[in-house]
């Protein structure tokens, strides 16, 4: 019996790693209910033992499910003697605790977690590259991006070494460090970063893997005039948010949605989403942590429906009353994009002075930290208002002056920031039937364009792939720039689909 139980746990944490999540709740029953009842005296010895095996699964099987108050509720006790837990239990114990201070924006406990953690560790084990996620994140939504970049690739390096980069710890580190770069406005690297997170299996990560994995491909599909296929990425997260009943992600699939339209400049359909995201909220019942996730969403989404129009003092007052607890938290980073939308209505109803006074604080921190996209992806009216601020500094101000003149500078409407990619609706996504047009175009892909093309397939960065091949990294820009053009695509997902289509690479 006791040997049965080990192994039906077994292929408990096995469906886990898989996101097989139904069937484990009826398996974990049946367990707990075979353990109280066998009187069998091996099992009866190793109880407590099987307990706590039990007790740990439950919690991170909440966690996946993102039921996270009910996570933290079962993980906290065991902070207070995790020395009784064996290895994989205080690594799910720490990881579970560490993803939902995240979440929480309770910054200094995941700092504590590190510490237990690092003090119970002896050697690089399975959990320690999340760990580092974890906490890299939590700097970048404080505000302290270089801090965050360094975790982050630490995190990436452990990952790789223990599991390797299709590993859901490593998908998740480069995910992570793309949603940086796209805040730097590296959108190159943020898409090479995003091509290697795509060779993995996207349906076993975590919500915030796929979130940002999803969302980011999105967004930079729209900044190339690629509408039809940013749509069928939100199409696709919409449907991993349904599959495993994430209401949190679903929720935000509205909000990216609203933001798209926004961008588009169709403020009517921005609108009806907008009320069809609130008819969710009504029909949904997350628990207290997802909750307040999914308000920060509605509240965003909220204020750029107010900007097509008038905002009220009242709605900009709910802005600023979430500054304030985000600013209390350390949240930095995330409270400069309330303290955007707060300026831009401010600046709508004529308040000029407070608008820059909420406004300050957030440009200091982009400053510093390099940030432009919290900036750039407020288009309406934005330019306007930082022009206005510019022209208002104080003298202990003016060292904003250059970093304000080049957000103005480079804030284009979104279709052509990166380039001349504007296509009809039809055309931007990829057709199963090919052209003999297309495949004259392909005939003519050379053996090295194969060889990189293979190499990035696997999920290499451009980096390595110089290195494997011995050439620079410059070289493979220009080989894929001219294979951009051969497939008649525009980023490197794209590249990537339309060669498997051609069966160019394997």
């Amino acid at each position: 019996m006791s040997k049965n139980i080990d192994i039906r746990l077994a292929i408990v944490r096995a469906q886990m790693l898989m996101m097989e999540l139904p069937p484990i709740h009826g398996l974990l029953h049946e367990i707990e209910s075979d353990l109280q009842k066998s009187d069998d005296v091996d099992l009866m010895e190793r109880r407590e033992d099987l307990q706590k095996q039990i007790q740990t699964t439950s919690l991170l099987l909440a966690l996946l499910e993102d039921r996270l108050e009910d996570a933290r509720r079962s993980a906290e006790p065991w902070m207070e003697a995790p020395s009784e837990l064996n290895r994989f239990e205080y690594e799910v114990v720490f990881n579970v605790l560490g993803y939902i201070y995240l979440h929480q924006m309770r910054f200094d406990e995941i700092v504590e977690v590190q510490r237990q953690a690092a003090r119970m560790t002896n050697k690089l084990h399975f959990g320690e590259g999340y760990r580092k996620s974890f906490e890299g994140l939590a700097w970048f939504w404080r505000g302290r991006l270089d801090r965050a970049k360094a975790l982050l690739g630490e995190s990436l390096a452990i990952s790789e070494k223990i599991a390797g980069r299709r590993s859901m710890a490593s998908v998740t580190a480069i995910a992570s460090l793309a949603e940086l770069c796209y805040e730097r406005n590296k959108i190159e690297e943020a898409e090479e970063l995003l091509a290697s997170a795509m060779t993995g299996s996207l349906d076993a990560c975590l919500l915030i893997t796929a979130q940002t994995i999803y969302s980011l491909l999105a967004r930079i599909s729209k900044l190339r005039g690629e509408k039809a296929e940013s749509w069928i990425l939100l199409d696709k997260l919409e449907k991993v948010a349904m599959k495993r009943g994430w209401v949190r992600l679903e929720g935000h699939c509205y909000a990216e949605r609203i933001q798209s339209d926004i961008w588009e400049g169709d403020g009517v359909s921005a609108t009806r989403e907008l009320g069809r995201f609130e008819q969710y909220l009504e029909t949904v019942n997350p628990d207290v942590i997802a909750k307040e996730l999914l308000h920060d969403d509605w509240l965003i989404s909220k204020a750029r429906i107010e900007l097509l129009n008038q905002p009220s003092k009242g709605f900009i007052k709910e802005l600023h009353e979430r500054i304030t607890v985000l600013d209390r938290q350390g949240a930095f980073y995330r409270s400069a994009k309330f303290r955007m939308l707060a300026a831009l209505g401010e600046w709508k109803i004529g308040q000029t002075k407070a608008a820059k006074k909420s406004l300050i604080p957030a440009l200091a921190l982009g400053q510093a930290q390099g940030m432009f996209r919290t900036f750039a992806d407020e288009l309406q009216g934005g330019q306007c208002l930082l022009k206005n601020i510019a022209s208002s500094l104080d003298a202990h101000e003016m060292r904003l002056m250059p970093y304000i003149e080049g957000l103005v500078n480079n804030m284009e409407p979104a279709p052509k920031l990166l380039g001349n990619f504007e296509k009809d609706l039809e055309s931007d996504s990829l057709p199963s039937d090919i052209s003999d047009l297309e495949l004259l175009s392909a005939s003519e892909v050379t053996e090295r364009e194969r060889e990189i093309l293979e190499l990035i397939g696997d999920g290499l960065f451009n980096k390595e792939v110089a290195n494997l091949l011995g050439i620079s990294e410059g070289t493979v820009k220009w080989h894929l720039k001219n294979l951009y053009s051969k497939l008649g695509v525009s980023s490197r997902t794209q590249a990537l689909k339309r060669a498997h289509s051609l069966k160019l690479i394997n």
